[in-house]
This record gives C-alpha cells, sequence and structure tokens, in this order.
C-alpha cells in the first residue's frame, strides 16, 4: 500500500484561494469553500499514477470522524464536506487520520503511523510547514508554500508520482527513528 500524507492548507488551496474567497464573499455576500479543485485535481494525478490512499496528517483531520469504517467529514463543517465531495469526484481514497496523540508534532504523528503500519510499501507527505524530518523521511516529502498562487502545482505532479513510484523505500521501524 502506498499512502500520502496531506495537509490541506497551503497544498489544497493557498493564499490565492482565499483571497479570490474574500473578494467573493465582499461581492456576492456568499463564502466559497476554501478548497482549490484546480489543486485536487493535480493530487488524483498523482493519486492515480501510484496507486495510492490519503492519509489526513492536516489539522483538518479533526474534521473527520469513522464512522460505519468509512473516514467521513462533520456534517456541520461546510470545508470538509466540500473536501470529502471533491474527492468522491475525483476518485481520491482517504483511509486514515494521522494524529492520536494530543500535542505531538505532525512529522511525529507521520513516524508513529509509518511504524504502526508495517503493510505501508512507499509514501509521500505534502506539506507547506518546514520539518524536523530525518534523512529517509526528507526522501518523502514535496514542499509546496501557502504564499502567492503556492498550494501544489502541476509542476510537482511528477516529482509526486516519482517519489511514491521509488522501490528505495527503508520500512519505518522504532530502531530507526533518527
Amino acid at each position: 500500500m502506498k499512502v500520502i500524507f496531506l495537509d490541506i492548507d497551503g497544498v489544497l488551496n493557498s493564499e490565492k484561494t482565499l483571497m479570490r474567497n474574500y473578494n467573493i464573499k465582499s461581492e456576492k455576500g456568499i463564502r466559497p469553500e476554501d478548497i482549490d479543485e484546480e489543486k485536487v485535481e493535480y493530487l488524483s494525478k498523482i493519486v492515480k499514477e501510484t496507486n495510492s490512499s490519503i492519509v489526513l496528517s492536516s489539522s483538518w483531520r479533526t474534521f473527520f470522524n469513522f464512522r460505519d469504517n468509512e473516514l467521513l467529514p462533520l456534517s456541520n463543517h461546510k470545508d470538509a464536506v466540500c473536501l470529502y465531495e471533491l474527492f468522491l469526484k475525483y476518485d481520491i481514497p482517504l483511509i486514515d487520520k494521522t494524529g492520536r496523540d494530543k500535542g505531538a508534532r505532525r512529522e511525529e504523528e507521520i513516524k508513529e503511523y509509518l511504524d504502526n503500519h508495517q503493510e505501508i510499501e512507499n509514501y509521500l507527505i505534502i506539506d507547506d510547514e518546514c520539518f524536523n524530518l530525518n534523512e529517509e523521511m526528507n526522501k518523502h516529502y514535496l514542499k509546496t508554500t501557502f504564499y502567492g498562487d503556492g498550494g501544489l502545482l502541476k509542476s510537482q505532479i511528477e516529482e509526486g508520482i516519482n517519489i511514491l513510484n521509488k522501490n528505495d523505500y527503508k520500512k519505518y521501524t522504532k530502531t530507526n527513528n533518527s
């Protein structure tokens, strides 16, 4: 199994997305969702080319809960519902979320997830945060930016695919967590 540890803000949206939404709200009195569908389409290309699934590592994971063995959005959270519907539209499998330990940093949660899921063959971290990743995890990191017209870029699709399709992943275990 291949997984993508996905952040949302700064990956599936950007400063430009939020400014556009602010302007729409100012002009029309409605607030569109804070997801850029074009970024979701880029993500879907990575998912399809690598046969991977999504594990939410974003703070948005708190807007999702398991019901009937499916990770579903809270019905009262408009943006989470929008994200879920876009994942359905683009056939992006959302299988899990990190962050079961309160107070842990995102990279620690990802390390723990990898340690507890030995079935993972390879992974990709897509995030706009700067992390203190070990050398092995750094090979699986696709850095985005929130600023300007950032988020996941078309030019990063191939890099994400290449990371996930490499066969050099060394299984993370508690013994090599440096």
